[in-house]
């Protein structure tokens, strides 16, 4: 299987490594020669990195266990709890310093959250997908899939094709404008995705 690299992030590498290893006139001759030559090693690492071809991949995104990896504190995130996947964060409670979950609700708002999530993703994976207009196209009836709600909140939520009505997973009826197909969900069998 192929591995794929973050080209920018290794050349950003490379080059701290160039910088580190320059030559500096304060050494003695022999000293600068040697950094001189790998300084000019790196450098050409840098150039080839620069000049092979690029591979026409997504990045890959991993659901990250909680118990492996806490998400940043107060960042919004897809969370998969058992039951749904939704969008939400986790700030420290004032009184334990211990963490209490948000998820957004049906008014836009956050509300506290009594489960924990099993695993998070980054919310990029849903940004780098396209939101697809209602007015285009509908999911199929009874998908879970992400919406973007009129009034610009995220979540999960599906489609009732007879009653031409969206549901988010409390069962509340929601005004969708944007809708997307939700990520993959984590293996749960202790596969690495």
């Amino acid at each position: 299987m192929a591995k794929y690299i973050d080209a920018d992030a290794l050349i950003m590498k490379l080059a701290d490594y160039a910088l580190a290893s320059s030559p500096n006139e304060n050494d003695d001759a022999d000293i600068r020669m040697m950094d001189k030559t790998v300084y000019d090693a790196i450098n050409e690492c840098i150039k080839a990195v620069e000049e092979m071809p690029a591979a026409d991949v997504e990045p890959v995104r991993k659901w990250i266990p909680i118990e492996e990896r806490m998400p940043p504190e107060g960042y919004d995130v897809l969370l998969n709890f058992a039951d749904n996947l939704t969008v939400g964060n986790w700030l420290r409670r004032h009184d334990n310093n211990t963490p209490c979950w948000y998820v957004y609700s049906d008014n836009g708002y956050y509300t506290s959250c009594d489960n924990e999530p099993t695993h998070w993703k980054w919310m990029e994976v849903m940004l780098m997908s396209e939101w697809i207009p209602c007015s285009e196209r509908l999911p199929e009836g009874y998908e879970d899939v992400i919406v973007c709600k009129d009034n610009g909140t995220v979540e999960s939520g599906y489609y009732l094709p007879e009653l031409n009505m969206w549901m988010n997973a409390n069962e509340s009826a929601i005004n969708v404008e944007f809708w997307q197909p939700l990520p993959e969900p984590p293996r749960m069998d202790g596969g690495s995705e």
